[in-house]
């Protein structure tokens, strides 16, 4: 094991450690203090460069394991991977916005949930899509307090069973041509 320490009025200090293929050096230089562990090449080194405003890490793995972790910034925050990027929870998981909250994917999207899933609003709600739009249950149920509307260039109901259409109030069935077939009708 070689050590070596380096004092220089302009350099300012360096610290070597060398250990068969692995060199450790710390370095003070007046700006930064500087930590790195190699073995000589660009993939297996790691970096820490502390300065008056930033640390920056820079390694091929980087794991922090604690009982509480807490981080916050004053200004914008960036989380980004490059390959895949999974957040999970043990126990309950929140995500809140006070301004725009935004998900999108250039792919596929699914969300699942394990018991009941409520997707409400306090104002206007729009789902929509560019292609084919299905919800499916084993009981599915549109309400509104006041209104609901279905619009469309062609609306089909179709039962595989039975189909009721009923109004508390008057009901009015209109078309420019209007069909009604069955093996058995019953009107009136």
């Amino acid at each position: 094991m070689l050590c070596k320490v380096e004092l220089n009025k302009t350099t300012g200090i360096t610290i070597t450690v060398v250990n068969d293929k692995i060199t450790q050096t710390v370095t003070m230089d007046g700006t930064a203090i500087t930590l790195e562990v190699t073995d000589g090449t660009e993939k297996n080194t790691s970096t820490i460069t502390q300065k008056i405003d930033s640390i920056a890490i820079k390694c091929k793995t980087f794991s922090v394991k604690a009982d509480t972790i807490t981080c916050s910034s004053d200004t914008d925050s960036k989380y980004e991977s490059t390959k895949t990027l999974e957040i999970s929870s043990g126990e309950d998981m929140s995500a809140s916005s006070k301004g725009k909250l935004t998900l999108e994917s250039s792919k596929a999207m699914s969300q699942t949930s394990g018991a009941a899933l409520d997707l409400e609003s306090t104002g206007a709600m729009a789902l929509t899509s560019k292609d084919t739009f299905d919800a499916k249950g084993t009981t599915s149920t549109v309400t509104g307090t006041s209104k609901v509307q279905v619009s469309g260039p062609t609306i089909a109901a179709k039962a595989d069973m039975k189909l009721d259409i009923e109004s508390g109030g008057p009901a009015t069935l209109k078309g420019a041509i209007t069909n009604v077939q069955g093996n058995l009708v019953n009107l009136g």
